[in-house]
């Protein structure tokens, strides 16, 4: 693939870097919503339900083919949601448990259980690259769960299967998403899965989901952002920035967002993570660069 021109590619590059902070500020728009009153997977379902009704809005303005699939794909598309929606719902319950810090990094091992699943799935090679990635990542996460027995306020063990669940359907969720985006466009790819997910969360949850209807006014501004920032806005942003630059780079750059967040949150939420956990979080962030750096040799 050839060098895009440096303006096209520099456009690219900032726009990862937006769509990384705005993924950044899940965590601290989470945590700020729950302290008001918000339940976790009640978040997580309006964020769906948003982020599926704006693109659906969008799309039948600008695209309308966009909307339709395969009756084949159908089914799909209702497994494709329902790891969604464990993903969403792992993520947000383990920032209920655990600083935002600790929660994005453990959900930055799915590379490396992206890396398994491919092995498994179709396959693909582990070569000493990824052997060595996928060690650094799982000594990262014995640090990150404190290690040593006698050390104190280690993570809470539930929290810490949430944070794991979260990586590890993030891990599905791009198998499957690269699966479907072979025949489909990656905005309908995106809508289905949004919407099934919305429908997955809101059976799960049955009434309580009407909780939302109680929300003050800056709740529901919190439950809009959540929706039209960091998922869909983050979402386009990334897609506009492949096509000016490699997906590889892109996908590297992007590592920033654990950086980014765990920043946001010392600044607004005053977290701060213990040295051994941070000593953890390096080695789980050099396995995913490693990861990245061997796809961008590749290409």
């Amino acid at each position: 693939m050839s060098a895009a021109p440096a303006p096209r590619a520099a456009g690219g590059l900032l726009a990862v870097v937006a769509a990384s902070f705005l993924w950044a500020t899940l965590g601290v728009a989470g945590k700020t919503l729950y302290a008001a009153g918000a339940h976790p997977l009640v978040v997580v379902g309006w964020r769906a339900i948003i982020a599926a009704s704006a693109l659906a809005g969008i799309l039948t303005w600008r695209s309308p083919a966009l909307l339709r699939i395969p009756r084949s794909q159908i089914a799909y598309f209702v497994l494709y949601g329902l790891v969604v929606a464990a993903n969403y719902a792992c993520y947000f319950l383990a920032l209920h448990r655990m600083p935002v810090a600790v929660a994005i990094i453990l959900l930055y091992t799915y590379p490396a259980f992206t890396a398994l699943g491919a092995r498994a799935f179709f396959r693909e090679p582990i070569d000493l690259s990824k052997a060595a990635a996928i060690v650094l990542t799982f000594a990262g996460i014995v640090l990150i769960a404190g290690g040593d027995r006698a050390q104190a306020a280690r993570v809470d063990p539930a929290g810490l299967l949430l944070g794991l669940g979260a990586g590890l359907t993030m891990a599905a969720y791009s198998l499957l998403g690269k699966r479907a985006t072979r025949s489909l466009s990656p905005w309908t790819t995106a809508l289905y899965s949004f919407a099934f997910a919305a429908v997955w969360l809101t059976l799960a949850q049955g009434s309580a989901m009407g909780a939302a209807f109680r929300y003050t006014p800056p709740m529901w501004i919190g439950l809009l952002y959540l929706g039209l920032g960091p998922t869909l806005m983050a979402y386009g942003m990334f897609l506009w920035a492949v096509q000016r630059v490699e997906v590889s780079r892109a996908s590297l750059w992007s590592t920033l967002e654990p950086l980014l967040a765990a920043l946001l949150a010392f600044v607004v939420l005053g977290e701060a993570i213990r040295p051994v956990q941070m000593l953890g979080g390096g080695l789980v962030l050099m396995g995913v660069a490693i990861l990245q750096w061997r796809k961008a040799e590749s290409r």
